[in-house]
C-alpha cells in the first residue's frame, strides 16, 4: 500500500527532482527533505543566508543544503505572542 502511494505521487514530480531525491536517499540519509525555519536547517541547526531562505520560501526552484545536500523547503510556523 505504501509503495503504491509513493508511485502515485512520484509521477507528479519532475524527473530531475525525483532523481535528486533518489540519489540523496541512496546515500543512506534518514531524510532527503528537511525544513528551514528561522534561518536554520532543521536536523542540522545550521544557519543559511537570509536571501536563500527567501528564495526557498518563494519556491521557484529546488534548493539543497550546502552542508548535507538534502532538499530544503520552507517550514511554515506560527508566531506566538507572549
Amino acid at each position: 500500500m505504501r509503495e503504491q502511494k509513493r508511485q502515485a505521487l512520484a509521477v507528479r514530480i519532475p524527473a530531475g527532482v525525483l532523481g535528486l531525491y533518489n540519489r540523496i536517499m541512496k546515500s543512506r540519509m534518514s531524510h532527503a527533505v528537511v525544513g528551514v525555519r528561522k534561518r536554520l536547517v532543521q536536523r542540522l541547526f545550521r544557519h543559511i543566508p537570509l536571501q536563500k531562505v527567501a528564495d526557498i520560501r518563494i519556491g521557484l526552484q529546488v534548493y539543497t543544503c550546502d552542508n548535507c545536500g538534502r532538499i530544503l523547503y520552507y517550514e511554515q510556523h506560527e508566531e506566538h505572542n507572549k
